[in-house]
């Protein structure tokens, strides 16, 4: 592969061009290499052009992310997002969550809607008598849950895997949306 080319900050007329930013990326991306000091492989994936520096002074360095930098940082927003999640439930529904895992079903989901907006959901299958909730009433009711959403925004991609599986940034994106449009009414 050749050698992207660089910009200088001073011409703008390359900038207009996304093509060359694009292929710059996509090589610090995937280029990989390992650090002789400690052994840890990292990749070149440029985070931030300006290392904190904003004044353009010319010391602006790339900075390298190992890939435990970048599972450490997935993590954390996993956990920004799982407690976002907890949040809204406890707001919405006065349930401490201990565990996001407890939305599989679909029952909590449901409640949250039929809390949000009355009536959204009208046949909430909940379990009986201590038993987990049967695969075929959990997809109905994250179905129910699924075709309201789809109704507020359109066709996107909500799937119901992703829901069975406890996918933690698909219910966050989900939740975040749809508090923004029904938010908590204070005398709820």
């Amino acid at each position: 592969l050749a050698k992207p080319k660089s910009i200088d900050k001073s011409d703008t007329s390359e900038l207009t061009d996304p093509s060359i930013v694009i292929e710059e990326i996509k090589q610090k991306l995937s280029s990989t290499n390992h650090d002789v000091s400690n052994g840890e492989k990292t990749r070149n994936a440029v985070r931030s052009t300006t290392n904190g520096n904003a004044n353009g002074n010319g010391n602006d360095k790339p900075v390298i992310l190992t890939d435990k930098d970048i599972l450490e940082r997935k993590a954390a927003q996993l956990q920004v997002q799982e407690n976002y999640i907890k949040n809204v439930v406890a707001k919405y529904l006065a349930v401490s969550l201990q565990d996001v895992d407890a939305l599989k079903d679909g029952v909590l989901l449901c409640q949250l809607l039929n809390v949000m907006r009355k009536n959204t959901i009208r046949m909430v299958h909940v379990p009986q008598g201590g038993e987990p909730l049967s695969t075929l009433k959990a997809s109905r009711n994250l179905g129910g849950f699924i075709s309201f959403a789809q109704l507020q925004f359109g066709r996107e991609s909500i799937s119901l895997p992703d829901l069975q599986a406890g996918s933690v940034p698909v219910i966050y994106e989900l939740l975040k949306r749809l508090t923004a449009k029904f938010p908590l009414s204070s005398d709820a």
